[in-house]
């Protein structure tokens, strides 16, 4: 994706550039932000009135028992819901929301849920609240680093905090991911540790009996004489607990590790996988676990898994879409029954101030959800959260965001340009719009005129002086693929599929002409300009350099392979980022065109499927940020960090490399 109206040019300060004799570079990255927030989706069922609770990012679904949408509501502004419990004698859904405390929705009427009561923490900045568990009124959090929170729940408006549990680990490091409760005990899953067992016989007086050294657990479940627990990555424990102050191991299974959450009854046990998705175990022996490779379901990934109404059936989430509810009743054939995709697909991005723009054209049976959604950005020195502010649905198949000044421009698919006003970004809402014959894809703004590509109309050019009535100026017809355009000066820069990368001079806005062209050995799908030389993204081939000094004779500099598929393709100084399709962010340094090197520690492997990018935003504490349109796994903010090491004793160590804002180009 490109940067339109700010762009930023990175200065390699001198540390960075020259390191003094006995210096290294490092470069690194870490993920910084996600919406919605998919690895943490739960899920919480209603048997009596065929209900179906799913938290995903800042919101919860509320879907019949066919996966049909009731209604759909926000509960946090820290886009994270980390677990859901559901109360189903009193109708109240308790939302375990991160880092923004707890919440009680009242749902007896599941068109019109109710906040009922809220619960913040605020004496510890570590509590990050990822699950919980409700009895008897008495509230059990699962609070990472925090260890365990025990609340009276009684008066959903007044909860009272009654107890705080620290929990023991090795090195003093621990994480309650997840927790259980059964008659007078409650089950911790440790991340890092293991399985905590809690006395909670008087709950404003917890004492720890137990810690059951494990290789970290994330999941956990208790049916019966039987603890079920999902370890970190190292298969699943069944733990013979009815003796709870002297549990003991029953049995192990490890299936390739990964594995995420778990489920089970008498007869079988269920593991979900994030790639593999889901398997079914024989436990009627538990000492004993039977794994056939026919019980698998592998159409999609899951994090999240819940019983259904029978024990024929089951939900699970994934980190990349919504939900599915599978029929299990033929372990050898478990099959989707029913879908539900989630409004969080991101095929296009765009950034201005402290907005990000997304676009999705992909909800699958909801076309109602696809359109533009503005999150607004709260920035720290590492993070990045994302807040939804606004959505605006369009006519046709959104493709791609430009935003200029105020306004959104859409490349709407059959429906051609839409033009969406941003003066209220809660209610966005198109004010302009312009037929154009074909499928809109792409679109570029430069000065009073848009221009937009697409397959079976080429490019157009639209006048947008007055964004209400916007009006074809010009066409130019193009053979084949139109992927991409970027306008720099006088010219127009299209990735032109097979043909590779062709240039229109519009500097005769009624009139343009075809300057050049000049093939790539792949499928040109992105194109970034950078002074001389144009980028291409190109597909299987990897990217592209263009010298483009001369425009009418364009050379193909070098080219360097990926290794993904090259989508779309943007430029901030020395580096060009790349939307690798399923392997994410790839960054190339190409401070020397004619030899891009590979930056690995710059490069990150999403897990979704990455479409279009936006690079060069930073920070006034000069924190670099990458942005990915990753597909059904939403957005991705990425922190990237340059780091100087000493390699000669007592030599102090630094950092270099920042952003600096300039505007126009």
């Amino acid at each position: 994706m490109k940067s339109k109206i700010i762009y930023f040019i990175l200065i390699i300060l001198y540390l960075f550039t020259s390191p003094v004799t006995g210096e290294t570079l490092t470069k690194s990255h870490q993920l910084a932000g996600q919406w919605p927030f998919h690895p943490t989706k739960a899920i919480a069922v209603d048997t009596s009135r065929d209900l179906v609770f799913m938290g995903d990012g800042d919101q919860v679904s509320v879907l019949d028992s066919d996966l049909n949408l009731i209604t759909l509501f926000s509960v946090t502004e820290s886009g994270q819901i980390g677990g859901i419990f559901y109360a189903q004698n009193k109708d109240l859904l308790y939302v375990a929301c991160k880092n923004d405390g707890l919440r009680m929705v009242d749902v007896s009427d599941p068109e019109t849920p109710v906040i009922a009561g809220s619960y913040f923490y605020t004496d510890n900045d570590s509590i990050e609240i990822n699950g919980v568990y409700v009895e008897n009124q008495i509230a059990y959090l699962a609070c990472g680093l925090g260890g365990v929170l025990i609340l009276d729940v009684a008066e959903p408006a007044d909860p009272v905090l009654l107890s705080t549990v620290s929990l023991p680990g090795a090195w003093g490091l621990i994480y309650a991911m997840d927790i259980f409760v059964t008659d007078h005990y409650a089950w911790v899953a440790d991340l890092f540790n293991g399985v905590h067992v809690i006395d909670i016989s008087q709950p404003d007086q917890p004492e720890g009996i137990k810690l059951l050294a494990l290789a970290g657990s994330r999941d956990l479940m208790i049916s019966g004489a039987y603890l079920y627990t999902a370890l970190e990555g190292s298969g699943i424990e069944i733990i013979d607990i009815s003796d709870p102050q002297n549990p003991t191991e029953a049995s192990s299974y490890v299936h390739g590790g990964g594995e995420i959450a778990i489920r089970a009854n008498d007869s079988f046990a269920y593991i979900t996988y994030t790639s593999e998705g889901l398997r079914a175990i024989d436990i009627t022996d538990k000492t004993s676990p039977i794994d056939n490779p026919a019980w698998v379901y592998s159409d999609s990934g899951a994090t999240g898994i819940s019983f259904g109404e029978n024990e024929n059936t089951l939900f699970i989430t994934s980190e990349q879409s919504g939900m599915h509810k599978i029929d299990i009743t033929d372990k050898s054939n478990m099959h989707s029954a029913a879908f539900y995709d989630t409004p969080a697909d991101a095929v296009s991005i765009d950034i201005s101030g402290d907005y990000i723009y997304v676009v999705d054209n992909q909800v699958g049976n909801t076309p109602e959800s696809e359109g533009l959604r503005i999150l607004h950005m709260t920035v720290s020195p590492q993070n990045i959260q994302f807040f939804l502010t606004g959505f605006c649905k369009t006519p046709g198949t959104a493709n791609n965001v430009t935003v200029k000044d105020n306004f959104a421009f859409i490349a709407d698919g059959d429906h051609g340009l839409q033009i969406i006003s941003l003066s209220d970004k809660s209610s966005p809402e198109i004010i302009g719009n312009c037929e154009i014959p074909g499928n809109s894809i792409r679109l570029d703004v430069a000065g009073d005129y848009a221009y937009v590509a697409g397959v079976d109309q080429g490019l157009s050019i639209i006048n947008i002086t007055d964004k209400s009535s916007p009006f074809p100026v010009a066409s130019v017809s193009i053979q084949g693929e139109v992927n991409d355009v970027e306008i720099s000066g006088n010219y127009a820069y299209i990735a032109n599929g097979n043909n590779g990368m062709m240039i229109i001079d519009i500097t005769d806005k009624s009139n343009p002409k075809s300057l050049a062209s000049i093939d790539t050995p792949g499928i040109a799908g992105g194109v970034s300009i950078w002074g001389d030389y144009v980028y291409i993204a190109d597909g299987s081939r990897g990217i592209d350099v263009i010298d483009v000094s001369n425009k009418i004779t364009p050379i193909l500099v070098t080219t360097l392979d990926t290794p993904g598929n090259a989508e779309k393709i943007s430029v901030s100084g020395d580096y060009a980022f790349i939307a690798d399709g399923e392997n994410g962010l790839f960054t190339v340094n190409i401070s020397n065109p004619a030899q891009p090197a590979k930056e690995t520690g710059w490069s990150y492997n999403s897990i979704g499927s990455s479409s279009d990018i936006f690079s060069g935003f930073s920070t006034d504490d000069e924190s670099i940020f990458v942005f990915l349109a990753d597909g059904p796994s939403g957005v991705i903010a990425i922190n990237l960090s340059i780091e100087t090491e000493s390699d000669t004793p007592g030599q102090s160590t630094g950092s270099g490399g920042c952003f600096i804002q300039t505007m126009g180009r």
